[in-house]
């Protein structure tokens, strides 16, 4: 600490061994003598030079090892300048002076003369000394040591070098608003503050690690679809793994809060969509999504009637039909007849042929000569028919035998069949257009 320099005298020094010279001994400073005009220090001084009076109102704190802070006062009314002084010990030796070509301070006789200095000693430790009474002492503040401090302006505040000055309310409101206005702060560096406990809705800054103690808090067992290969950080995958409860408390106390909690045997006999109590003791299972198709559940709607929640449903294709052909047989007939209806005649009349005779397909060449007389002798040769005589216009009718019926059969060819395809289509599933992603459930 920086402070005045007292130069001891031979006196001084000798006043602070002990008796028997086996060490130092503890000394009480009574008085301070002023000088009233600058001198020249030796150390075979006895008494102070150019010494105007001396005052016993003084008072020493140790503020340092080698530094005492002490405070002199006088209320009479002389008036003197002061340029230097000197330390009387309790016996009257002059311990040591201090001393500067300007005056330190005039008194005027109105005044009240209150020096304070820290006095810096060298060679001896300042615990020996004592001083009268410190009850107006006033040495500096520092951080051990109550006492006088000087208060630092606005702009030594906002520098923020000085480490002596102390700063008032008021510059450092000035100077906090300067760096993080109260409205709408703009903060740099890494600001930190105190985290609100879980589940604080108050108006207190949210921190980052509240944030994501929320975040997290609020997602837990949340299934997430992603386009990777490995589950992200506080995700696991959802493909059925066995898990120890202990080492997943949080997504433990979801699944029981879930409703979707099951027994081992009910999850291994279609429930994978569930939360197994895996061995009910320590261990529990989460759902198996892999390769599966989500359907959210019915609950009530009657779109999927009886559905449970978390169960397994297997494919299957909407009613529906089917066109068909048979294979062929190869070329073929079946044989066919009409059955018997006793004798009987068909009855009808025949279409109009106009004027006509018929022949009768005998000549009378062979009626006469047995188709060998000479044609001449009749005229006729023996191709000549008989015709009949010409019977105008007519029809004939045939007379109708009644209503009746033929019976028609199809003659059997033994036993056969005919086998009809349905061509197959599809693979082994029935399923969308579809893009895999990893399913993931949020854990911790």
């Amino acid at each position: 600490m920086p402070g005045t320099l007292i130069h001891l005298t031979e006196a001084g020094r000798a006043a602070l061994v002990s008796p028997d010279n086996a060490g130092t001994r503890s000394r009480q400073v009574l008085s301070i003598g002023i000088a009233n005009a600058a001198f020249i220090h030796s150390d075979d001084l006895l008494t102070l030079p150019n010494e105007y009076k001396r005052i016993e109102t003084i008072a020493g704190i140790n503020v340092a090892p080698d530094t005492i802070h002490v405070t002199i006062r006088d209320d009479s009314a002389d008036q003197y300048p002061a340029y230097g002084f000197g330390l009387y010990l309790d016996d009257g030796t002059l311990f040591g002076t201090y001393v500067q070509d300007a005056p330190i301070l005039e008194k005027a006789a109105s005044a009240v003369f209150l020096l304070a200095a820290d006095i810096r000693f060298v060679s001896i430790d300042t615990a020996l000394l004592t001083f009268g009474d410190a009850s107006f002492a006033n040495p500096p503040a520092s951080t051990e040591t109550q006492g006088v401090i000087e208060i630092a302006t606005q702009a030594e505040t906002d520098a923020g070098a000085d480490a002596v000055r102390a700063v008032t309310p008021k510059t450092l409101a000035t100077r906090l608003r300067l760096l993080a206005p109260l409205a709408s702060p703009a903060l740099t560096g890494t600001p930190t503050a105190s985290t609100p406990p879980a589940g604080d809705d108050t108006q207190r800054l949210a921190t980052t690690a509240f944030v994501q103690s929320a975040v997290r808090d609020a997602s837990i067992g949340q299934v997430v679809l992603e386009p990777r290969t490995s589950a992200r950080a506080g995700f696991l995958k959802a493909n059925g793994s066995l898990l120890n409860r202990d080492d997943y408390p949080q997504l433990w106390a979801f699944a029981r809060a879930s409703g979707a909690l099951v027994t081992e045997a009910e999850w291994q006999a279609g429930a994978i969509g569930c939360f197994s109590g895996g061995d009910d003791e320590s261990t529990f299972r989460v759902p198996e999504l892999r390769g599966e198709f989500l359907r959210c559940w019915d609950d009530g709607r009657g779109a999927d009637e009886a559905r449970v929640i978390g169960t397994y449903q297997d494919s299957q294709n909407l009613q529906h039909t089917h066109t068909a052909s048979t294979t062929p047989a190869g070329r073929h007939g079946h044989r066919a007849w009409a059955d018997a209806q006793g004798w009987h005649q068909h009855n009808g009349r025949t279409r109009i042929a106009g004027r006509h005779s018929h022949a009768s397909g005998i000549s009378r060449n062979v009626m006469i000569y047995g188709g060998g007389g000479p044609a001449d002798d009749i005229g006729e040769s023996r191709r000549s028919d008989i015709h009949t005589s010409d019977a105008g216009e007519h029809d004939h009718a045939i007379d109708p035998d009644g209503t009746h019926a033929h019976n028609i059969g199809v003659a059997e060819v033994g036993a056969h069949r005919h086998d009809v395809i349905v061509a197959s289509h599809g693979a082994t599933e029935a399923r969308p257009r579809n893009i895999a992603l990893l399913a993931m459930i949020r854990a911790y």
